[in-house]
Formats: structure tokens, sequence, C-alpha cells
């Protein structure tokens, strides 16, 4: 093969703007080590590698065996149940420390916060419609004051 051609092509192929049709060409040159040129000896490992490396087989790894499935599962439901098991020995415990202590709630008489005056009941009543009033006064006004700045 013409010398100057390869030359061509291995800088098109370094400056990385050469096509696989190509770079095909060029594998194909290197490929048979007696018909490269001496000039061109250091760049036949270049595309003589992926021939190469499919020829190499490694040994296949073996794995180190996992544990079955099933021993798993066992192991999985034997801790479950055991804090199943405490859980319910803590609540039973607990609860049975807890009988003797009797929780005693105390009666409210609401007797003494009743008003049986009529006069004072009128008074107390008129006290709370009023406060009532002036809540509701209090909002119309920002209210009116709000719809004037809209309208402005």
């Amino acid at each position: 093969m013409d010398t100057t051609k390869i030359q061509d092509l291995l800088d098109k192929y370094f400056a990385g703007t050469s096509s696989l049709e190509e770079e095909a060409i060029l594998k194909a040159y290197f490929s048979d080590p007696a018909q490269v040129e001496a000039r061109f000896k250091q760049y036949a490992p270049l595309f003589q590698y992926f021939s190469i490396a499919k020829s190499v087989t490694y040994p296949r790894a073996t794995l180190p065996s996992l544990p079955k499935k099933r021993y798993l599962k066992q192991r999985y439901y034997l801790v479950a149940a055991i804090a199943a098991s405490l859980a319910i020995l803590f609540v039973v415990s607990s609860l049975w420390q807890n009988k003797d202590k009797q929780i005693e709630t105390a009666q409210i008489d609401w007797s003494k916060y009743e008003i049986t005056d009529e006069e004072e009941a009128a008074q107390q009543t008129v006290a709370a419609l009023r406060l009532l009033a002036t809540k509701l006064n209090g909002s119309t006004k920002k209210v009116a004051k709000e719809i004037d700045k809209v309208t402005k």
C-alpha cells in the first residue's frame, strides 16, 4: 500500500477526523506485521490490540457460595418472633405494674359557678353582647377601610 496514503490516514486518525472506513483500512494494513513498513511499526500495537484482545480468555472466576434463601427466611422469622415476644412481655409487665395504681378523677362542683340571680344573669348577657358588638364593629370598620383603598 502507498506509504503517503497510510501517513495521511494516520494523520487523520490522530486528529480525530477519520471515518470508519479509513480506520478499517488502517486495521487491515496493520493486521499483517510483515506488510508494515519499519517507520509505521510503532503504530502497529494500536490497531492490533482488538484482534489480540479477542483471542485472550480469562479463567472463569468462582464466587463463594451464598447461603440459601430458605435459611435466611427462617432466620428472619426467628428474629421477628423473638422481637414480638419481647414486645408483648414488655407491655404485659408494664400493665401488671400499673394494675394497682388507679387514677382518681376529681369531681367538679359546677353549682358554685352557676348564676342564680336573674339580674346578674342579665348583666352578664348584656356584657357579652357588648363585647360581641365591639368586635363586629371593629371588623366592619377594617373592611370599610380596605374597600375604600380598593375603590380609590
